[in-house]
């Protein structure tokens, strides 16, 4: 399936075992989230608990996702609120604190880029 904001496989392993794998790329403009965060909420829909879904969110969970840190965002909450909503975990970054940088002399660095998966 390919959406505005993803694309998405189903796997059968050879034991039947069913999941689906979505690729995401997040918007940059706040005014396109709430598209966004409607077609990965009709994706989990239709995927269901056998889920998982990476890629460029291009919005941060938590302050310190921020090298700048600075205040909770509308879009801070929403992200929250659609991994609660979906029951996805979020698996902790190993050896690293953020997975972007500007790559400038004085570097904002933030964690955009991240997996979340079903609980099964």
């Amino acid at each position: 399936m390919v959406g505005e904001f993803s694309v998405s496989i189903r796997i059968v392993e050879s034991i039947g075992t069913e999941w689906w794998l979505s690729r995401i790329y997040g918007p940059c403009r706040q005014r396109e989230r709430n598209r966004f965060w409607e077609e990965l909420a009709d994706l989990y829909g239709y995927c269901g608990d056998m889920w998982c879904l990476g890629g460029d969110f291009n919005v941060v969970r938590f302050s310190v996702e921020k090298s700048n840190e600075g205040r909770v965002t509308k879009s801070m909450r929403d992200f929250n609120d659609f991994i609660q909503d979906t029951n996805l975990r979020d698996p902790n970054l190993l050896n690293a604190s953020f997975t972007w940088s500007n790559l400038r002399e004085n570097a904002v660095c933030r964690r955009l880029d991240r997996f979340l998966v079903s609980g099964s």
